[in-house]
């Protein structure tokens, strides 16, 4: 239960005065597909120009134990008398392959049987059947060899059917590439696949029963799964009943579900397939990005699909958009005013909004991410997954929901806009990826952003911004040729924006006076030099500063009450600057260490938490700053030590208390 791993937190207090070594934890790099795959007798081998050398081991004794069978068959027993003769006296002698037509399984003389049926279908002996396709190619070959390897020629020369007596057979929508490589592998067990004739190879195999041809093409199409193909190959799996085949899809687009909706295949799924991937609770990009893959999926065919819309409308989740999208784009979407039954879904959502705001009483609380600390192990400092909150008011201390698996050992910078908590996660390794989440607090979901314009490696930051996060900056440095970035939650859009006049070394910023700073150094210089962002016209500009050269050059910095303060990352020096009266300020220093700590805003008070002292102990206190009297006094212990994590003030509904919140030792700040 939540509440007793909180007090088993509690019980090992003792763990914050262990020493913060660096985390022992790596990570298993999971090894990339290899160049060959071996399944089930079958071998395929990926070549270097994209091809797919493969082979079935066991086809040799497929085609044996049919030669056999059908030589009991009068009809045709004269023919497989003719291949069995070649085989093991025309073509080789006892000296050469050791068994014998009755009982040959030993796997060499297998691989020596095709060998000589490969050359048989080359020379065109006893050929007795010809294959025409559609484009009136023409492929030989013997009636008995293609009955023992497939059922689909079994069943036709052999069951009474009309083709029984024919010379030759017209082979509907198979070409005559493919009627060759199907032919090629009835008669040695092994083919060579591409890109080109996979989707035709797989209808024949499927068509003619080929089980192990079926096979080699699911693989190659599972190793060729892209943005894309994604959604055609699940509709080719599907059509053809290739069951693995279809889940490795599947899991593809719910995993890269952005990228795979603006495919041009996306608009051409059938209904019940758009639904059974938009409520696949793997999926976990934001409803938004799915909302709007909706939306194009009906206006590619208004006419046959409007009648779909409320239905879809339902399996989306309209309650689970974001408030301002839902009042930005819900009431302009031409599809919805055109059906009473959405409109219907549309106010019902607005209503819900509307009732909640009326009734929800919301309350500032402090919440705790990431970072790394003794969540679980008091021994061993490793990344903490759990989301904790405090109310400096009631003076507790609960958990949310645990982050992402995606986001174990990743780099995290967040910031929040009202209840909704905006993460960006990056990581080198085992992939390079970038990849931003928001957190809801009313919904308790985490869900995926559409994909930012820029790969950002580490250390650049992310600050909420007149209802938008900007993300700015790189490995600690904003520079003048790298663009920053926004998303605005109303139109679940990622937009550029212009990159600063100049660039910033170990930066930092602040938003003041409904602009954002960020405070740095210039490559030479020792000296703060400070620029500011107009949100309204998303353009910079540099702001006198008078000199001021910090003790060292890595802090944080927060603004409260028009000033911006710049908290040491190591020490307890405390600084302040006015951007209005351009002068610094004296503030009270720190009672302790909190370096690689965290800090927020919440009444009118900085809160700094955790981080580690010079003794490389993790810090257990949460430290409250007063801004009337200048000074700073302990407002809680923390029930998790950590340091490296992100701090950020966000709403929270009153009556989604957790059960196992627990009280503060320290006494209330307010």
């Amino acid at each position: 239960m939540p509440g007793d791993d909180l007090k088993k937190q509690f019980q090992v207090k003792m763990s914050r005065y262990l020493p913060a070594l660096l985390p022992g934890h790596t990570p298993k790099v999971p090894a990339l597909p290899p160049n060959v795959i071996v399944e089930g007798g079958l071998v395929c081998t990926f070549l270097p120009n994209g091809n797919m050398d493969f082979e079935d081991e066991g086809h040799g004794q497929l085609v044996l134990d049919g030669l056999r069978r059908l030589r009991e068959e009068p009809k045709v027993a004269n023919d497989v008398n003719c291949i069995v003769k070649y085989i093991f006296e025309d073509h080789w002698t006892a000296d050469v392959i050791s068994g014998e037509f009755g009982s040959c399984s030993d796997a060499r003389d297998q691989k020596l049987v095709l060998q000589a049926l490969g050359d048989l279908r080359l020379c065109g002996k006893y050929a007795n059947i010809s294959l025409c396709s559609d484009d009136g190619g023409i492929v030989e070959g013997h009636r008995v060899v293609l009955a023992a390897a497939c059922p689909y020629f079994d069943a036709m020369f052999l069951r009474e059917f009309q083709e029984e007596g024919k010379q030759s057979i017209d082979i509907q929508e198979v070409p005559t590439q493919t009627l060759k490589l199907v032919t090629e592998f009835v008669y040695s067990g092994k083919a060579v696949l591409t890109e080109e004739l996979v989707e035709t190879a797989l209808h024949a195999a499927c068509l003619f029963q080929v089980r192990s041809l079926t096979k080699a093409c699911c693989k190659f199409l599972e190793r060729q799964l892209d943005n894309s193909n994604c959604v055609a190959v699940l509709s080719l799996s599907d059509m053809y009943a290739c069951t693995d085949l279809e889940e490795k899809a599947r899991s593809y687009i719910l995993q890269n579900f952005f990228w795979a909706s603006e495919s041009e295949d996306f608009v051409l799924l059938p209904c019940h397939m758009l639904i059974s991937l938009i409520t696949d609770k793997r999926l976990t990009l934001n409803r938004e990005s799915i909302y709007e893959a909706v939306i194009r999926w009906v206006r590619h065919d208004t006419q046959s699909r409007q009648q779909h819309l409320p239905e879809l409308l339902e399996n989306v989740g309209l309650h689970l958009l974001n408030e301002g999208y839902i009042m930005t784009n819900l009431d302009s979407e031409s599809l919805i005013l055109r059906s009473n039954r959405a409109l219907a879904l549309s106010a019902q959502v607005k209503k819900r909004l509307w009732d909640h705001k009326k009734t929800a009483c919301m309350e500032d609380v402090m919440v705790i991410l990431g970072g790394s600390g003794y969540e679980d192990d008091p021994m061993k400092l490793h990344v903490v997954m759990a989301m904790e909150w405090y109310n400096p008011v009631s003076r507790r201390w609960g958990i949310l929901a645990r982050l992402p698996p995606g986001m174990y050992d990743t780099c995290l910078m967040a910031d929040a806009i009202d209840s909704d908590i905006y993460v960006v996660s990056t990581a080198e390794e085992p992939v390079k990826f970038c990849q931003a989440w928001r957190y809801s607090v009313v919904n308790d979901t985490w869900k995926t952003l559409p994909p930012m314009t820029q790969y950002r490696q580490a250390y650049f930051r992310v600050v909420a911004l007149n209802g938008q996060i900007y993300v700015l900056g790189n490995d600690r440095e904003l520079s003048h040729q790298q663009p920053c970035e926004k998303y605005n939650p109303n139109y679940n859009t990622w937009t550029t924006v212009d990159p600063p006049p100049k660039t910033l070394k170990k930066f930092s910023v602040a938003v003041c006076n409904s602009r954002l700073f960020a405070m740095g150094f210039a490559a030479t210089s020792d000296e703060v030099e400070i620029l500011s962002l107009d949100p309204k016209t998303d353009t910079w500009q540099e702001e006198y500063t008078p000199s001021f050269k910090p003790r060292r050059k890595s802090f944080h910095t927060i603004c409260v009450k028009n000033l911006i303060y710049f908290i040491g990352m190591s020490g307890s020096k405390v600084d302040a600057y006015d951007p209005e009266r351009h002068e610094w300020v004296k503030v009270a220093p720190l009672n302790g260490d909190h370096w690689m700590g965290a800090m927020t805003v919440i009444h009118g008070k900085i809160f700094i938490s955790g981080g580690r002292s010079r003794q490389r102990y993790l810090t257990e206190n949460v430290e409250c700053y007063y801004p009337e009297s200048d000074k700073w006094r302990v407002a809680a212990e923390m029930p998790i030590l950590r340091r490296g994590h992100k701090c950020l003030t966000v709403a929270k509904p009153v009556g989604k208390e957790d059960k196992c919140s627990m009280p503060s030792v320290i006494c209330s700040i307010s």
